[in-house]
């Protein structure tokens, strides 16, 4: 009947709504999880440590050969004006890659040691290990071997400069003094070193005197020690004590005669200090001229001398020198035309000293003659260093100017000069593919089981998840899910989860019906065992416990599973209703619940599943809505059985079930055959599904689970069906409950 009809259809998304690859990944994996990413991982580390530790490691060792030029650059440092040197850098070149040239560094006894003959047993795998490159923008020929192991490439590339220094040698009489003028030169470095070290420790000594400071001290003293003879001699102390010093000073304060220092003389010349008072440039420029010298001793160690930045830096330098010494001599001729006015010392008027005082009066001049004669000593010191420190660094200059003049003339003779540089022992491989090797080989063990659990779940798409459900090719709508009650959980829980998800299932279907009218479902799966009887019996006890009278019908003529569960396997049912016009004692009522009754399958062995037709079960059904405000059609399994598609097509909607785990490929194929036949497909319903997934559907908390009261027995209800499902004992402890409280 058209009247009867539900538009109980669920929403699939948008046709142009495409899933991501996430959804995809999980759809596909969806239940494979907990094998996949174990046994990914596993072997994701397995193959990747393999590919780590099997990975060949190539180590580099590299040496240099310098070719500076012989010819000096006129302007700038062009190379164009020295028409040998390109040629003579690319003859050093081609000797080291001479084939005569390896094989005796092949048979050096720094390669043999090092096991380089068995590393490259013959000279052509030598060859290719070797590679000589110059760099056109440099003075510098690289020469690099690589090997397995560090210490065979770095004796390889030792042993090849080696064999190439004794090759490009020069004649004996320039090697001889060419390490002799060396030598001396270090010598000569190691006094200047250790005499400007003797320098510092006596400014370090005397730090806060310079040397102009240290001669006005001097002077001081001098005069202290003066004044102290003076009241000496006013005491009658110094009168016969011989001493010349004291007398002199005396008989030149005795004449009114400043008095000055004996030792040493003060000074002819004029100070820093008198020179900067004249001219006070010439302490800014002397600043600017240390500056630049210590810029100039950074560059050389640095760069050669010939280097263009280098001669430009010393003739700033000497720029600097001439300018300083043109303004000192300005400065002096100044100061000597108009000396300073001396300022006599003022001894002061000599007081009478008392007796008891002279004691300590000898004692503080003794204390200043003791200083006059260490700061005399100290400047006398600093004088002899400073000679000698003049005279080394102009002895240094000398030799370095010879050794040069040696160097070029071996230039000269090979039309450049050449320095090796040894190779540095290298401490890491230069090339080693152990990681990219590792992570290769993670990705590949970690994707090979997961590409093919992901393969398998594409192959054989099962369900897992109420969101695995949707189909595009059909209306299908997970409308609900029941959770799996063979499993050892919580026995409180359970029951609270299964009670709320079977009553979500019926306000689900209830709220599309369009008319008050009495309700007849079909309950039908893909397979056998896929829970469909006891989703019906679940859908009968909760449509009965809102108060509406409810009939299960039994309409599985192979499997009779709920006639078994209810007991009525021996009993007028169905096949009997089908020729009958009424119903008359067919529907017994279900212990624990007197709203729900049951219509067994019936016990006349002629009828078949083959009798049934639509038109007949028409009639059935509309008897029984008569009497009844639902009923509900427990069907075998539409695929497998004769009798379902009748049964499913007198009926006002379809709610399919599936097992956990069962291939969904066959939902399709049961939408096409309702399709067929009229039936109206109300969506599907996910068995024996997660406490999880369940959890999504619920509001019970476990401490209202906890708080329940647990079931004690079967009192308070009619004896149970003879084999109850775990569904149909969940539901009568579950009204036993209620009827206790």
């Amino acid at each position: 009947m058209v009247d009867h009809e539900l538009d109980l259809r669920g929403h699939s998304p948008p046709a142009d709504r495409q899933p991501s690859i996430w959804h995809f990944l999980h759809d596909r994996l969806r239940g494979r999880w907990r094998y996949a990413l174990p046994l990914s991982i596993t072997l994701g580390l397995i193959v990747g440590g393999l590919g780590f530790f099997l990975a060949p490691t190539r180590y580099i060792a590299t040496g240099h050969v310098e070719v500076a030029p012989f010819i000096e650059p006129v302007i700038g440092e062009d190379r164009q004006t020295m028409p040998m040197y390109d040629s003579f850098v690319e003859s050093q070149a081609q000797m080291l890659r001479m084939d005569l040239l390896l094989d005796r560094a092949m048979r050096n006894s720094t390669a043999r040691n090092a096991g380089v003959d068995a590393a490259f047993p013959t000279l052509s795998n030598f060859r290719d290990a070797t590679s000589v490159r110059r760099d056109r923008r440099s003075t510098y020929i690289s020469v690099s071997v690589e090997a397995d192991q560090a210490g065979v490439a770095f004796a390889a590339v030792r042993a090849i400069l080696e064999e190439y220094e004794r090759e490009a040698a020069p004649e004996a009489k320039y090697q001889a003094r060419r390490d002799e003028l060396v030598q001396i030169i270090e010598t000569q470095r190691s006094r200047l070193r250790t005499r400007r070290a003797e320098r510092l420790d006596s400014q370090s000594r005397f730090a806060q005197y310079s040397d102009d400071v240290l001669t006005d001290l001097h002077r001081l003293n001098w005069e202290l020690y003066t004044s102290h003879t003076l009241a000496l001699i006013a005491a009658g102390q110094m009168v016969a004590t011989g001493d010349s010093r004291a007398s002199d000073a005396a008989a030149a304060a005795a004449q009114g005669q400043p008095s000055e220092p004996a030792l040493p003389p003060a000074p002819p010349e004029p100070t820093l200090a008198d020179l900067t008072r004249i001219d006070p440039d010439f302490a800014k420029v002397r600043q600017s001229l240390v500056q630049e010298e210590n810029l100039l001793t950074q560059m050389l160690t640095q760069y050669s001398e010939n280097h263009r930045p280098v001669r430009l830096q010393r003739a700033a330098v000497e720029a600097l020198k001439a300018r300083a010494a043109e303004m000192e001599t300005e400065a002096r001729r100044k100061w000597a035309a108009a000396p300073p006015t001396a300022q006599p010392v003022h001894v002061g008027r000599v007081t009478t000293v008392p007796p008891e005082r002279t004691g300590d009066l000898l004692t503080a001049r003794s204390a200043v003659w003791s200083d006059i004669e260490e700061i005399a000593k100290e400047r006398r010191r600093r004088e002899v260093i400073d000679q000698e420190i003049q005279a080394l660094e102009r002895g240094l200059v000398d030799l370095e100017k010879n050794l040069e003049n040696l160097r070029y003339n071996e230039r000269a003779l090979k039309q450049g000069f050449t320095s090796v540089r040894m190779p540095i022992l290298p401490d890491k491989p230069q090339r080693s593919k152990r990681n990219q090797l590792a992570a290769a080989g993670f990705i590949f063990g970690f994707g090979l089981p997961m590409g093919l659990f992901l393969l398998v779940g594409h192959v054989d798409r099962r369900a897992f998840a109420a969101s695995q459900l949707a189909s595009s090719s059909g209306p299908q709508d997970c409308i609900g899910v029941l959770p799996d009650l063979s499993r050892g959980e919580d026995a409180v829980e359970t029951r609270e989860l299964a009670s709320a998800c079977i009553h979500r299932l019926r306000n689900r279907i209830e709220m599309g019906r369009p008319h008050e009218g009495p309700l007849v479902l079909a309950v039908t799966s893909p397979f056998q065992g896929d829970g469909k009887t006891s989703l019906a019996f679940a859908l009968g006890w909760s449509y009965a416990s809102s108060g509406l009278s409810t009939c299960l019908v039994d309409c599985d003529f192979i499997g009779q599973a709920l006639s078994a569960q209810a007991g009525q396997l021996d009993v007028r049912g169905v096949k009997e209703l089908l020729g009958a016009t009424t119903v008359n004692g067919e529907a017994h009522p279900v212990a624990g619940n007197p709203r729900l009754s049951v219509i067994g399958v019936g016990r006349d062995r002629s009828f078949g599943p083959e009798h049934v037709t639509r038109a007949d079960m028409k009639r059935l059904v509309e008897r029984l809505r008569a009497r009844f405000d639902v009923v509900i059609l427990d069907t075998g399994p539409l695929l497998g059985s004769v009798e379902a598609l009748p049964i499913v097509a007198a009926a006002d909607g379809v709610v399919l079930t599936l097992r956990r785990g069962r291939p969904r490929r066959r939902l399709d194929e049961c939408t096409t055959e309702l399709g067929t036949v009229g039936a109206q497909l109300i969506g599907v319903v996910l068995n024996c599904a997660d406490l999880s997934e369940c959890r999504r559907y619920t509001s019970a908390s476990r401490v209202s689970a906890r708080s329940a009261p647990a079931p004690e027995g079967e009192a308070g209800g009619a004896p149970p069906p003879a084999t109850p499902s775990p569904m149909m004992r969940l539901l009568t402890h579950d009204a036993a409950d209620r009827g206790e409280r």
